[in-house]
């Protein structure tokens, strides 16, 4: 296991307005854990690139006091390297289940969005292609509201916050960006967004400063 300590430095390199790296830097605001945010264009990825180890982003480099390096990377591995160190993926096997069925469900949402933003290259129609999306996204917005009401507690998989809450904040934010009002009909995801926001300080801060992504 790789361990992660405080006095370490970390350095975040990913692509610029790549969502593969906001879960990580949620958690890392929760953990109020200090880093450099390298953040990537596209242009300049081919020479960026030389720079990583892993020639592979999102990418998180470890430097201990003793100039020890470590690098790890993709998104889920870092967010579960992380979460493993800081007891995030849930206290016993229920609430493991409950941080892995809200992750897998999230996961699911990756392909309607991804035949939206197909639609949104060849339509003249932005506005019919997005209100299909939100067509397409209700099933999964009723179950992952209803997981909500089942977890026993506030968080998104417990009482306590877990790497779940890291998934689901920046899709959750990315619909109310694109439609404000897309919330009112599943009041649990409201009260776990209002919720998170108030006991966690860190996340609060990070999610006022980010801009977010307007289709």
């Amino acid at each position: 296991m790789i361990v992660i300590s405080t006095p370490s430095a970390y350095v975040l390199y990913h692509l610029k307005k790549c969502p593969d790296s906001v879960a990580i830097q949620l958690m890392l605001a929760h953990l109020q854990l200090p880093y450099k945010d390298e953040a990537i264009r596209k242009e300049d990825w081919p020479l960026v690139r030389e720079e990583i180890l892993t020639k592979r982003v999102p990418a998180l480099r470890i430097e201990r006091p003793n100039g020890e390096l470590t690098w790890i990377n993709e998104s889920k591995g870092i967010v579960r390297c992380i979460g493993a160190a800081y007891d995030l993926l849930g206290k016993d096997e229920m609430e493991k289940y409950y941080v892995d069925r809200m992750i897998g469900k999230i996961m699911e949402t990756v392909k309607p969005l991804g035949l939206f933003y197909l639609r949104k290259r060849t339509t003249t129609d932005l506005e019919e292609a997005k209100k299909k999306l939100f067509e397409d996204l209700t099933p999964l917005l009723k179950m992952i509201d209803k997981m909500l009401e089942e977890v026993p507690g506030a968080c998104a998989a417990s009482t306590n916050i877990t790497i779940a809450d890291f998934y689901l904040l920046p899709f959750v934010d990315f619909l109310l960006a694109n439609k404000p009002d897309c919330l009112q009909p599943y009041p649990e995801m409201m009260a776990w967004r209002k919720h998170l926001l108030e006991v966690d300080q860190g996340v609060a801060k990070f999610v006022a400063g980010q801009t977010l992504t307007i289709v």
